[in-house]
């Protein structure tokens, strides 16, 4: 098999099809560009609405560390072993006798 055998078929089949891309070359553009513009257009707002998808994800869990982070501090820094005076008030009340 030659070398170069592949590419003369390539350009004989391009050759050969040329009449049908004509209309690619003009400015209103055929179906075949339109349809590989929109194909693009489409991968990177796909690309787009991944990364700020991450962006979001990361952001979230960041926001959640800090959250965890205040929520463990806070309880470290309140060590009273009382309750609420509201809550121990009902929780004494199961004491008193019904009349």
């Amino acid at each position: 098999m030659n070398p170069n055998e592949p590419e003369k078929i390539w350009t004989t089949l391009l050759a050969q099809s040329a009449p049908t891309f004509a209309a690619e070359a003009e400015p209103p553009f055929g179906f075949l560009t339109s349809t590989l513009a929109a194909l693009r257009a489409e991968i990177r707002q796909r690309r787009e609405c991944e990364r700020i998808g991450w962006r979001a994800l990361l952001a979230s869990l960041a926001a959640l560390g800090v959250a965890a982070a205040l929520a463990f501090t806070l309880s470290l820094r309140d060590q009273t072993p009382d309750f609420d005076p509201g809550v121990r008030g009902l929780v004494q009340m199961d004491n008193l006798p019904y009349s």
